[in-house]
């Protein structure tokens, strides 16, 4: 009975249990299979916390817990483990395998920069092409407001009544031309960014 393992003793004792207490043998049931199920998972959690070190990157982690599994799993020690040809040449070669990984990785980055400045020039591109379009909607929508109030001018009875109404008119086409001239620097600038995105 000392040798037995505490789940297998406790289920020797549960099976005993009268039927009342049926919800009380699944609760230390679910409880067994917790305690079991997350000792391995902790462990790996100790065993990172040990490997960790700083500016100690993703792949050398990884790396690190590889060996340290291979290890346990065959039950080495570190003075154990068998110094072959295959993994001096290995070794040889790794500040090579180094550099290039850090070249590779440099030019990930600078692609992942080209991206996302796309990304940006895309989203300015949209913004400035929104904005163009509803510059012609309101320069449409003033010129032709300014074209009927200078037509019922003339159907004005008084002098004021008709001096007004060619005020309104011409107020009308002045912000239609300040708009126009808003949209031709909007589209320069659409323009510019398209280039500035080709370029790229």
């Amino acid at each position: 009975m000392d040798k037995d393992r505490v789940d297998a003793f406790l289920m020797k004792y549960l099976v005993l249990l009268p039927s009342s207490f049926g919800s009380l043998t699944k609760v230390v049931k679910t409880l067994l299979i917790l305690s079991h199920g997350q000792a391995q998972v902790e462990r790996g959690f100790s065993i990172n916390s040990e490997l960790l070190v700083d500016n100690l990157s993703n792949e050398s982690l990884i790396a690190q817990r590889i060996k340290t599994d291979h290890m346990r799993q065959k039950g080495l020690q570190s003075h154990e483990v068998n110094i072959t040809q295959a993994l001096l040449k290995h070794v040889k070669c790794a500040r090579s395998r180094y550099f290039s990984a850090q070249s590779e990785r440099a030019q990930g980055n600078v692609k992942d920069k080209r991206q996302l400045d796309i990304q940006e020039l895309e989203k300015d591109i949209a913004s400035t092409n929104e904005h163009i379009l509803l510059l012609e909607s309101t320069i449409s929508q003033l010129n032709k407001e300014g074209d009927l109030v200078a037509l019922e001018a003339e159907n004005k009875k008084t002098h004021s009544e008709m001096k007004y109404a060619l005020a309104k008119s011409n107020s009308l086409k002045r912000a239609a031309n300040e708009k126009q001239l808003e949209m031709e620097t909007s589209m320069k600038r659409k323009k510019a960014l398209i280039e500035r995105k080709e370029s790229l």
